[in-house]
């Protein structure tokens, strides 16, 4: 009859008639790559033993995780030539080995590469938050045995204050009776790349064309008036100033006509 004794025996079973030995558990190299037992064998009046180192051997696996070192790219990044996002590391049960990478697919393939382990938004790539806040893509890591595992990845957009891009001025429709000291000439409202930003205006001095009468004016809050002296029919002209909360401006021009 058979049994077993020894460091590992726990880890196998014994036929005590055949002396066949099973392992109790799937063997894997990376984390015991042998077994020390000892085989007992007894007859009627007689036992034996042996020791036996049970080698496991190495198989390749597939990489079983892909990481990137940074995932978030700032708005409006210039994309003149390929841009790297972050560096892809491969998790792999098989100690050293190497690992290729490849677009394999996601929504937004289109605007990535792979340069080396870098991944990369290709050249000529628009990068606005306002447009796009976030592209899907799929990496494919690939070891030396052609063993492979697949990751969808989200790359994300930072948004970026921009400044803004207007600075519009909606007239009031005063007449010679209606452009009193104080009255509302208009109401001023800026366009901006970014959604609820807010912006304050003021009356800036500098072209000496278009700001001859900025002293006939003031602003309250959004809304242009007349200064403390009533005006006449006639045009006038102003600079008014659309500044965001982030401090960044926009000068324009305005024409206020009374009728």
């Amino acid at each position: 009859t058979y049994s077993l004794t020894g460091t590992d025996a726990a880890s196998f079973s014994i036929n005590a008639t055949t002396g066949q030995v099973k392992l109790l558990t799937p063997a894997d190299f990376e984390t015991k790559s042998s077994y020390s037992i000892t085989v007992n064998a007894k007859d009627a009046s007689n036992t034996t033993t042996k020791a036996v180192t049970i080698n496991v051997t190495d198989v390749n696996e597939a990489p079983s995780n892909i990481t990137l070192s940074a995932s978030s790219v700032a708005e409006n990044t210039s994309t003149a030539s390929a841009l790297t996002i972050g560096t892809l590391t491969s998790t792999d049960p098989d100690s050293g080995n190497t690992f290729t990478y490849s677009i394999v697919g996601g929504a937004d393939q289109a605007s990535f590469q792979v340069s080396g382990a870098n991944l990369q938004f290709k050249a000529g790539t628009t990068l606005d938050y306002e447009t796009k806040s976030s592209y899907a893509v799929t990496v494919r890591s690939t070891d030396q045995s052609g063993q492979t595992y697949d990751k969808p990845l989200t790359i994300t957009l930072t948004n970026v204050n921009e400044a803004p891009t207007a600075a519009n001025f909606t007239s009031a429709g005063l007449t010679a009776a209606t452009a009193l000291a104080n009255a509302t000439a208009g109401t001023l409202a800026a366009t901006d790349p970014d959604a609820g930003d807010t912006h304050t205006f003021t009356l800036v001095t500098g072209d000496t064309i278009n700001d001859a009468d900025n002293g006939k004016f003031t602003i309250v809050g959004s809304a242009l008036k007349v200064g403390a002296t009533p005006l006449t029919a006639g045009t006038y002209k102003v600079v008014t100033r659309a500044t965001d909360a982030g401090g960044l401006t926009f000068d324009q021009a305005q024409t206020i006509t009374v009728s």
